[in-house]
């Protein structure tokens, strides 16, 4: 229930990697908004119709577009838009720039790896991929962190205000 609470109060119609902190946010809330990138980095979508995740920055089924071709979406017109919006335009994108052949290369790799992409009438669902069960877990995530070695940077996981209960992210 409180999933839903949080939902229709923060995230509204947008993409959690969209989310940013806002002074009216909650204390908890920021703080949770603080490790929003570690979160991303281990939840995928298990892709239905498209419709609910972000095409360049959530992943799916393992792969986020934005990390993977990094060169193409720093120049690419169309940064943002859903799954299902993407393929409703055939994966066609326009850029700033005319592309080099390093970038025509990387913009190949990616619409080929689109052309195996199949949408279906089932809903997207968020999966933990840093778990058997897909279930957010403290445990995997800690267990995760500590075996990439994080720089850094992300031990502010640890000074985050975040309730002591497990968190799903379904």
């Amino acid at each position: 229930m409180w999933q839903k609470i949080v939902e229709k109060k923060y995230v509204k119609q947008n993409s959690i990697a969209h989310l940013e902190w806002k002074p009216s946010n909650s204390p908890v809330w920021n703080d949770l908004l603080k490790l929003k990138e570690i979160y991303l980095k281990g939840r995928v979508f298990k892709l239905g119709n498209g419709r609910q995740d972000d095409f360049w920055r959530d992943g799916v089924e393992q792969f986020c577009w934005k990390r993977t071709f990094l060169s193409c979406f720093d120049i690419c017109n169309n940064q943002s838009g859903s799954v299902a919006n993407f393929a409703g335009r055939g994966w066609r994108m326009t850029f700033r720039r005319w592309l080099d052949e390093r970038l025509q290369d990387q913009f190949r790799r990616l619409r080929d790896m689109l052309s195996t992409v199949a949408l279906s009438s089932d809903l997207d669902s968020p999966v933990w991929a840093w778990e058997k069960s897909g279930v957010f877990l403290v445990k995997s995530t800690y267990s995760h962190l500590c075996n990439m070695e994080v720089p850094d940077p992300n031990k502010r996981i640890w000074k985050a205000k975040i309730p002591l209960k497990k968190i799903s992210c379904g």
